[in-house]
């Protein structure tokens, strides 16, 4: 019995021996490399399809072929890594050699069933990305879109962060401090994250709404009398204009001082990132026996050299109400026409009733003769229609004559009526 446990233990060593031997290279090939050594190579290797930057937590095998005749080993491994942000599944395969000392060497590595690998967040949106988000993005700051970019935005801080890894998804507001040359401005906005191989936007909406205020240098005040100095250049010899029309034409009309009244400012849009003003505001003009209500905008822009500037006015007038029942014009008619002998007319508005029908007579001389007319008047282009067909006082050589026709404007200085066969003036 004790002879068999001897013989036993004997043939127990023998193989310890020779595997040992084999293990250790005494003529017979290395054992091929197993998870821990595989997990070491792609580490230490620059042939890896991990970076360096991942640290690789599990490589397990999923096969093998190995050609011992000609020295090759060929295995396929399911690889677990992470960086600081991001879990990573990756599949490769690897090449070992075998050396002269029949060690196996890693020669090569490459990447294996791409579409099978996948990425997992370990943390949010990081801050980088975060505000890299925010550029390129519209919001709505006093009725002002404002794009946020390098030249607006001056600092952003996460307000919050909800992240859910489990979902992919990150719910992230940041308070935003934006500035233009006039104004500065706060608020929030609150985008959406998802995850896709990393953090990417995916929607964003106004969190708590953007509030501006002018720098110290951009405040202005307009008031209503410095903007009347702007409208009639009071330092000027050359008066302002503006253009009216009659529906036919348009007629110049200078703006003086005197005539104007009732300037009054409504209120500016601001646009530009509250670099530019338009100011909108009336007044009356009143010319001659003509009132005007004017509707205006005053364009100014803002530099940080320059400070506010008037660009540029627009006007937009209306005749509000003329005068001209009682008023007497005198003046002449043009030399073409077949009153050659009658150079002096003079007409007086006797009656304009609610319709806009005018009653007036019609005196001309040398010699003196007269007539009654009935004709209209359009208040809002100033056009004039006077059909003279009733004698007063006749002359014996145009007796015959039936009617006269005046169609004419009153002109927008107020003191003009004018057409083509006549031109008369407002009689003081």
């Amino acid at each position: 019995m004790r002879q068999n446990i001897k013989k036993i233990a004997l043939s127990l060593a023998l193989v310890l021996m020779v595997i040992t031997l084999t293990a250790c290279g005494g003529g017979g090939a290395r054992a091929v490399p197993n998870e821990n050594r595989i997990q070491e190579d792609l580490a230490e290797s620059g042939l890896s399809v991990i970076p360096t930057s991942q640290t690789i937590d599990s490589v397990e095998i999923l096969d093998y072929d190995t050609d011992n005749d000609a020295g090759v080993h060929h295995v396929t491994v399911l690889i677990h890594s992470h960086d600081e942000e991001v879990a990573y599944i990756k599949y490769a395969t690897l090449a070992y050699q075998r050396n002269a000392d029949r060690e196996w060497v890693l020669s090569s590595v490459w990447a294996d069933r791409e579409n099978l690998w996948s990425s997992s967040p370990l943390v949010g949106a990081p801050v980088a990305v975060i505000e890299a988000a925010i550029h390129g993005l519209q919001v709505t700051i006093d009725g002002d879109e404002w794009r946020l970019d390098e030249d607006s935005i001056e600092n952003v801080t996460v307000h919050s962060q909800n992240t859910q890894l489990e979902n992919r998804r990150d719910t992230v507001v940041v308070t935003v401090e934006l500035g233009s040359a006039a104004l500065t401005a706060q608020g929030q906005v609150e985008m959406e994250f998802v995850f896709d191989g990393g953090w990417f936007r995916n929607s964003y909406r106004s969190y708590t709404p953007f509030v501006s205020e002018y720098r110290p240098h951009a405040v202005f005040e307009l008031s209503n009398d410095q903007l009347l100095d702007e409208v009639v250049r009071g330092d000027a010899g050359i008066l302002r204009e503006m253009m009216f029309h009659n529906g036919r034409e348009g007629q110049t009309i200078g703006l003086s001082r005197d005539e104007i009244s009732n300037l009054t400012i409504d209120g500016y849009a601001s646009s530009n990132k509250g670099t530019t003003r338009v100011y909108d505001y009336s007044f009356t003009l009143t010319r001659g026996i003509v009132v005007f209500q004017v509707e205006a905008q005053a364009f100014y822009q803002f530099d940080s050299m320059s400070g506010w500037t008037l660009e540029r006015f627009d006007f937009t007038p209306n005749v509000s109400a003329v005068h001209l029942e009682g008023t007497r014009w005198v003046g002449t008619f043009r030399p073409t026409q077949h009153f050659l002998d009658q150079n002096q007319i003079i007409i007086e508005i006797t009656e304009i009733t609610a319709d806009g029908a005018i009653r007036a007579t019609l005196i001309a001389s040398p010699p003196e003769m007269s007539w009654i007319s009935v004709g209209t008047f359009d208040s809002s282009t100033l056009a004039i229609n006077l059909v003279f067909d009733e004698w007063i006082i006749a002359h014996p050589r145009w007796a015959n004559l039936s009617e006269i026709n005046l169609n004419g404007h009153i002109l927008a200085d107020g003191v003009t009526m004018a057409g083509h066969i006549f031109e008369i003036r407002l009689d003081d």
